[in-house]
């Protein structure tokens, strides 16, 4: 089962093996790279219809965070922060749009995204300190944002996944015990190469180990601090969480890890595998059913999850 490859996921390593002078992540200026991830909407599917979406503004320290809020309708909703994926380097509330529409539909619930600050020029901790900045602000402003005080979570896929896991455990620190729900997607949790997902999907499954190891250097340069190794800290005392991996990415072992890691911890934590996918897979949603039905999963788990906000 581990070696199957949805069709979709199999046609995206095909048209990229079709191109001999493509670079990695690694090989690019940060404009190209987010050139190249602002490119890689054309694998999504067009916008769905959202009730009513906002741009604002998030007052931080160095100024000011560009922010989009998705309401599903006028009711108070569950509410959710998003943290988009992107080694750190990428990615951005814009490129996400029509990932975190589909979300907030599905889910029932109103979403916040942001664009927090990118290395290399802003190396960590400044994404850690946005986020946490975002979910704080988020959480004094939940009326006027239309969120109902029943359920509060954050979520982030990759390195979004780890900013929001990171933040999670820096906010718990600071007792902040708000955070009634994380949702992990496919995270970055600590910085190992070595791992069995990493020694089996390390190379020619999109994401590379040498691009991991990039994006780390970027971010944290020569140093591995806490709350960006989610390992090194304490797990005690974390909101519920559900990681979800996808089978074939070097990423996968480590997100695992996490989930037994924080259920040792006796956090509540929920694994789901989906099988056929590439790192990244969610951003793929045209390619293939599969593709499309993870993003109606990953809507399924924080439905579920606001339903029932205190059994993890």
């Amino acid at each position: 089962m581990d070696d199957y490859i949805d069709p979709g996921a199999a046609k995206v390593l095909a048209d990229a093996a079709g191109i001999p002078d493509a670079k990695d992540w690694w090989q690019m200026t940060p404009a190209e790279a987010r050139q190249t991830m602002a490119d890689a909407g054309a694998l999504m599917r067009e916008p769905v219809q959202v009730a009513h979406v906002r741009d604002l503004v998030i007052p931080a320290e160095h100024g000011e965070l560009s922010a989009r809020l998705y309401r599903p309708h006028d009711r108070p909703a569950p509410f959710v922060v998003f943290v988009h994926g992107g080694g750190w380097e990428v990615g951005s509330v814009e490129i996400y749009d029509p990932l975190v529409r589909r979300l907030a539909v599905e889910s029932g619930c109103a979403v916040l995204a942001f664009d927090y600050r990118l290395a290399p020029e802003h190396p960590f901790p400044a994404a850690l300190e946005d986020c946490c900045t975002a979910i704080s602000w988020a959480y004094d402003n939940l009326a006027e944002l239309g969120g109902d005080d029943g359920f509060f979570a954050v979520a982030g896929d990759s390195s979004g996944g780890n900013l929001a896991a990171g933040a999670a455990q820096r906010l718990r620190d600071n007792g902040f015990a708000a955070i009634d729900h994380q949702l992990l997607i496919y995270p970055v949790v600590t910085r190992d190469f070595v791992s069995p997902s990493y020694e089996a999907y390390g190379e020619g499954f999109a994401l590379t180990t040498r691009t991991m190891q990039f994006f780390w250097d970027l971010y944290v340069g020569d140093e591995t601090p806490r709350y960006a190794d989610l390992l090194a800290a304490p797990l005690e005392g974390l909101p519920p969480a559900t990681i979800v991996t996808v089978s074939l990415d070097p990423l996968r072992s480590e997100g695992e890890e996490y989930a037994e890691r924080l259920a040792a911890a006796g956090v509540p934590a929920t694994l789901v595998r989906v099988y056929g996918l590439l790192h990244g897979g969610w951003l793929q949603d045209s390619t293939s059913e599969r593709a499309y039905q993870f993003g109606h999963d990953l809507a399924g788990i924080l439905r579920r999850a606001a339903a029932r906000p205190d059994a993890g």
